[in-house]
């Protein structure tokens, strides 16, 4: 089963899947935005069952030195760390059977095959429920992409 928490842009879905995680458990990640000073400089990748978090994207105008970026997409770089530690949170989270499984989100990178696809493929061929955050725009073509079937879809609208 897969559970969507769809709404726009800046809607509130990261804080309502962290509603959701801290009701019901599960474990998974949450991407929140990165701020410093007032200013949105990215996402962080956080893992909800230890709340350890590491800088997941930047935009690459603001890139710390150091960076170690995986590949860009739009204004954005993405952490190859960060792609790591996502793909181990969550290929452990399904293979200790653990549900619901959380991933934020599934969106324009995914569909071009990078960020969190492979991992979405992966919880989409496991039993357990997922919960995902999704961009109310991109909802129906993600379904298709990922060729969910009607029946294992609940829809949240924020």
């Amino acid at each position: 089963m897969v559970t969507f928490i769809v709404g726009q842009v800046n809607s509130g879905k990261t804080t309502k899947m962290a509603a959701i995680y801290k009701k019901r458990g599960g474990d998974g990640i949450l991407c929140p935005k990165y701020m410093e000073n007032g200013i949105h400089l990215g996402y962080n990748l956080v893992h909800l069952k230890t709340g350890e978090s590491i800088p997941f994207a930047r935009f690459t105008e603001a890139l710390p030195e150091g960076w170690d970026e995986t590949f860009r997409f739009g204004p954005h770089s993405f952490s190859e760390k960060a792609q790591k530690y996502a793909a181990e949170i969550i290929e452990t989270a399904s293979q200790t059977g653990i549900s619901p499984i959380f991933l934020d989100e599934i969106g324009p990178v995914e569909l071009e095959g990078q960020g969190f696809a492979p991992l979405f493929r992966t919880l989409l061929e496991n039993p357990g429920e997922i919960i995902v955050s999704v961009r109310d725009f991109l909802l129906e073509q993600i379904i298709e992409f990922f060729e969910i079937k009607n029946n294992q879809i609940y829809k949240e609208q924020i």
